[in-house]
């Protein structure tokens, strides 16, 4: 708080200095009315204090900001990278396992394929040596017409058997060529879902790697916004400070 200002003392100095009664009575008489407004050295000591204040303040608060906007960026990095490996050990696991399947049914299928020719051959050759055997007891029995009817049909049944064995064979070559097929067809259908879901991942791990770069650039940008306003304030601070010593060197 400013001391009382002593108008007679100040008149009394200004005529002893040399200016005539008139003005230095109306010099003391503009002081003494703005004696209040004028700034102290106790003034000028507390604005330099506050300034000080902010100042401090202000790079508390830039270390705060930039210490989590840093804590930010590493943990989405962190967060992006692990979704990013679980996914591909997802893809890794499902395709494990459908491979897996796949051969499993392969498997069955073709045992399942070998127990039943071997059934069905055991099962020919069981039929084909009854057969034979009656017909040598009707062989025994009826020696010159059982001869000829034999032999005519020993030739008709080895036609029959030889025409069938061609055509199971026929059949099965058939069904082992569709089989491949439809495997060949059910591998390239899943590499065509691999690659998709590959080329999908690396686009989505893309787009995040952009959205980062993006929100990394606009972050320092704020934070450039920011500074500069900071110096902004500090230098119209410093501005009014020295236009309030001029003003006091002016008066004085």
């Amino acid at each position: 708080m400013s001391a009382a200002f002593d108008t007679l003392s100040a008149l009394r100095n200004l005529e002893a200095s040399g200016i005539d009664s008139r003005h230095a009575e109306a010099i003391v008489q503009v002081v003494a009315d703005n004696h209040l407004q004028l700034a102290t050295k106790a003034d000028h000591a507390a604005l330099k204090d506050d300034f000080q204040a902010f100042r401090k303040e202000m790079n508390m608060q830039f270390t705060a900001f930039k210490d989590g906007m840093e804590d930010r960026i590493t943990t989405f990095a962190e967060q992006t990278e692990n979704r990013f490996t679980t996914f591909a050990e997802q893809m890794e696991n499902r395709f494990t396992t459908f491979t897996e399947e796949m051969e499993n049914r392969f498997t069955t299928f073709t045992g399942e394929m070998e127990n039943r020719f071997t059934v069905f051959t055991g099962e020919m050759e069981s039929r084909f040596a009854v057969f034979t055997g009656e017909l040598e007891s009707r062989f025994a029995v009826f020696t010159g017409e059982m001869e000829n009817r034999f032999a005519a049909f020993t030739k008709e049944m080895e036609n029959r058997f030889a025409a069938f064995t061609e055509q199971m064979e026929n059949r099965f070559a058939a069904f082992t060529e569709e089989m491949d097929k439809r495997l060949t067809a059910a591998t390239e259908e899943m590499d065509k879902r691999l690659t998709a879901a590959t080329e999908e991942t690396n686009a989505q791990f893309a787009s995040l790697k952009k959205e980062n770069e993006s929100n990394r650039a606009m972050l320092i940008q704020q934070f450039r916004t920011e500074l500069s306003s900071a110096v902004n304030r500090m230098l119209l601070a410093q501005v009014a400070v020295g236009g309030l010593v001029v003003a006091v060197l002016s008066l004085l």
